[in-house]
This record gives structure tokens, C-alpha cells and sequence, in this order.
């Protein structure tokens, strides 16, 4: 089995070399008199960023296989060549830095044609796939709780998909490795679907695996809509589940007007390291805005006590003249915090006092690392 995986490898491997063909053509035009494979790279990464961000996670993809088999006591498999080394071995860069085709560009060159061929390329220029600004960049605190449910034999179809619906949420090599994982091996054809469309959504290297082989059985075909409201998320949260088993650092309160807002500061505090539960993003498939009721108070207010602090996002939205709050869920959300003893820290992008203690994000981990861990 071992050999036909690599042999299947390096067939696609082959395939995958010969999509670098015509790009490589459309360089050749921009390149100046002289050259070397170094500079061929290096307008390569200029025009084609989204073409060599796959090569990257290609590499990382087999290279990772490769870990993996040395960590079981077994042989690398794949050998896949570092981006840089792979991308100079190409037998088009190789033929393009030979004396021949040298020659022959160095005889036909004209800087006005090479102007004139480096802006056309740059018009075409595709940027990298934009990641969503509702993924979270940290790993969660529950990562290897929700994968270990995953693997857990008696997981039924229904808890698998919560748990990747639980982690598409988040940007991160170890849940892309988990996805890519799933995409290679996992059985259930919506699981696998699940997965490719999150990997592709992030632009992490991916392969449209086909079908497994052999008798149809009733779990690979099998489909659960996860359809889920505020209730199910409350029954989860009493009974035990993994639902129950999150922490985070930071609830934030805020208004919805100020998503965008929330959005930079959530990818501000994930690059300190620190994890955030916001609502509408972490728990958006229970909590839908037109299913809203009393459940969704009591999803919040558990919430709450997962997390360590409370950070209040204090804006003309949030808070009226007299710092009222404006809206009952922030009302409420802060009535929580002070029941549970939650230490609450306000972002204030008002003119107005604030109302808790005004902290800046600096200040913000200087004052956790000092005064609360």
C-alpha cells in the first residue's frame, strides 16, 4: 500500500509541475537581460502570490506526512522539496537558465517590451484568497477536547459535525492539519465536503479526493443538516458535553452596530495569544439572530462564566449620553460579569468617562499578566 501511495504521489507530483508551464512562459517576457533561477523566483512570487501560497502549503501538507511516519517508528514517504528548491528544479526554470534560451532572450531583449509585459502581468495579478475576518487566529483552549470527541468511537455523525462546525471558526496549521486530515481519510462524504470547502476557503493546499471503493455503506452517505437553535446549545451546556468544556480569556460585550470594530480588536487580542468568545462568531450556528429568546440569555450568561474577564466595547452604539447602555443584551451581559465576579476592562472609543476601567490593548495584557494570572 505503501509503494502505490507513492507512486501515486509522484504522479501527481508530476501533474502538479506542469501547471508552473505557462506562468513561467509569461515570466520569461518580464524578465530583464540578465537573469538566474533566483530572480525567475522571484517574479514568479511577485505575479503569481496565490499560485506560489499553494506551493508553500503543499510542502507543508507532505512534510508534515513525513513527520508523522518518523514519529511512528516508520520510513519518509514523500521527500517533497523545500517551496525554493522545488520551484528551481522545475525543468521549465532549468531550461529557461540554460546558455540556449539565455542567449536568445539576451538577442530579442528590449526594455520597452519588457515594460510593457510586466504591466500586463500585473493587471492580471490575483492576490491570495482573503480569509474571513470571523475566523479567530489561536488555537481555542478546547482544541484537543473537540478533536479527541471527534476521534471518540461512539461519536455519532450529528457530534462530529459540531465539533468541525466548532472548528471552522479558527485560522490556524494545527486545525488546517486537522482539516486536511479529514479530507484525506474521514469516510462520511459530507464531513469530507465540509472539510475541502474549509481548507479551499482559507487557501491551504488541498486535492478533491474521489470516492472510496467498494460496498456503499449507510455512514458515508449519511447527512445531518445541524440544524440547531439556542435551546440545543442550553441542553448541551447542563448536560456535560464539549460544549460545557470551553474556556476563554475574553467575553466581549458590545453593541452589533460595532462588528467591525469587535472584528480588529478579537484579531488584535488573538495575536497576544489570547482566546475570545464574541457571540455572533463563536457561537453563530446556535445562536441565530432571529431565533433570540431567553435561551439565548442563558447560552450567554454560561458564556460568561467560561470566560476569565469581561471586555466592554464602549461606544456612541453601546452606551446613550447618560452612559445608559443601549441595549438589554449588554445590560444584561454586564449584570453577569458582576454576579460572577468578572473582572470587566472597557475599550472606550467615546469621548465620554468610561465606564470601567479604560485600558488599552498593551495595558490590557500588562495588566492580566500582573494583576490577574
Amino acid at each position: 500500500m505503501a509503494g502505490q501511495v507513492k507512486r501515486k504521489y509522484i504522479s501527481e507530483t508530476v501533474k502538479y509541475m506542469n501547471t508552473f508551464t505557462s506562468p513561467l512562459r509569461k515570466i520569461q517576457g518580464v524578465l530583464p537581460y540578465s537573469y538566474d533561477g533566483k530572480m525567475i523566483l522571484n517574479c514568479y512570487k511577485r505575479y503569481y502570490p496565490s499560485q506560489w501560497k499553494e506551493l508553500v502549503s503543499r510542502y507543508e501538507y507532505f512534510d508534515e506526512k513525513d513527520k508523522h511516519l518518523i514519529s511512528v517508528g516508520k520510513k519518509r514517504r514523500y521527500f517533497h522539496k523545500s517551496p525554493t528548491d522545488f520551484f528551481l528544479s522545475l525543468p521549465k526554470v532549468k531550461q529557461m537558465v540554460s546558455r540556449g534560451p539565455m542567449s536568445k532572450h539576451q538577442k530579442e531583449f528590449s526594455e520597452l517590451r519588457m515594460k510593457q509585459e510586466q504591466e500586463k502581468l500585473r493587471k492580471k495579478i490575483k492576490s491570495p484568497k482573503r480569509v474571513s475576518d470571523l475566523l479567530q487566529f489561536e488555537d481555542p483552549y478546547h482544541l484537543k477536547v473537540f478533536i479527541t470527541a471527534y476521534h471518540n468511537r461512539s461519536s455519532n455523525l450529528r457530534q462530529k459535525i459540531e465539533v468541525v462546525t466548532e472548528l471552522k471558526k479558527y485560522h490556524t496549521p494545527t486545525i488546517i492539519r486537522f482539516f486536511q486530515k479529514l479530507n484525506d481519510s474521514e469516510q462520511n462524504n459530507q464531513i469530507r465536503k465540509m472539510a475541502f470547502d474549509y481548507l479551499q476557503s482559507v487557501g491551504a493546499f488541498v486535492r478533491l479526493r474521489k470516492g472510496f471503493k467498494g460496498k456503499s455503506k449507510p455512514y458515508r452517505v449519511n447527512i445531518d443538516e445541524f440544524d440547531v437553535t439556542p435551546e440545543d446549545l442550553v441542553e448541551r451546556l447542563r448536560s456535560g458535553s464539549i460544549q460545557s468544556l470551553k474556556q476563554f480569556d475574553f467575553f466581549i460585550s458590545h453593541s452589533y452596530k460595532d462588528k467591525s470594530i469587535v472584528t480588529k480588536i478579537t484579531n488584535e487580542l488573538n495575536k497576544k495569544g489570547l482566546k475570545v468568545y464574541c457571540d455572533w462568531t463563536s457561537d453563530n450556528d446556535f445562536l441565530k439572530r432571529e431565533l433570540a429568546n431567553e435561551y439565548t440569555e442563558l447560552v450567554l450568561s454560561e458564556r460568561i462564566k467560561q470566560c476569565r474577564h469581561v471586555l466592554f466595547v464602549q461606544t456612541d452604539n453601546s452606551v446613550d449620553k447618560n452612559l445608559n447602555f443601549c441595549s438589554k443584551w449588554v445590560r444584561m451581559e454586564i449584570e453577569q460579569a458582576k454576579i460572577t465576579d468578572k473582572k470587566i476592562f472597557s475599550f472606550n472609543f467615546t469621548s465620554k468617562r468610561s465606564i470601567f476601567e479604560a485600558i488599552t490593548l498593551n495595558n490590557l495584557v500588562e495588566t492580566i499578566d500582573t494583576k490577574i494570572y
